[in-house]
């Protein structure tokens, strides 16, 4: 496999060039590229990763921690009423009645209006101020 580039698109793609499959003749590759198409590829791929640490950062950002603020998102059941309520999380452990793949996190909420006490799933627990669709990425990316 080769990492080129392609102009077209403006990116990097790979390339299959040989087969572990059979005996494949000239299974190399060489860089013979110019040193101009070299700096293109570079800032790209330096791009993407400076992308990936910042999607990356606000997803470990919307994961609840002990000690820190979250606000309760209920669509349905007996906490219902208390969706948009805002609370300290001091318990963090494993869900052991999930139904779903993995080990999804329960989180033990002190509710700072009224000081009771409940725990929530994952899903349902926001840290204030967080981007919802960074909660969920951070969800399915498990332990970031």
């Amino acid at each position: 496999m080769a990492r080129v580039w392609n102009p077209e698109l403006a990116k990097v793609e790979e390339v299959h060039f040989a087969s572990t499959r059979y005996w494949s003749y000239n299974n190399h590759a060489e860089i013979d590229a110019g040193p101009e198409i070299v700096a293109l590829a570079a800032a790209y791929v330096e791009s993407e990763r400076v992308a990936y640490q910042e999607k990356l950062a606000a997803a470990k950002a919307s994961i609840p921690v002990l000690g820190g603020d979250v606000v309760i998102s209920l669509k349905a059941g007996k906490n219902k009423a208390l969706n948009g309520e805002i609370g300290r999380v001091f318990w963090v452990g494993v869900d052991k009645f999930a139904r779903v793949a993995g080990a999804p996190l329960k989180y033990g909420i002190e509710l700072a209006a009224s000081g009771e006490k409940l725990f929530l799933s994952a899903k349902n627990v926001f840290v204030v101020g967080a981007d919802k669709d960074a909660h969920s990425a951070s969800l399915s990316m498990g332990s970031v």
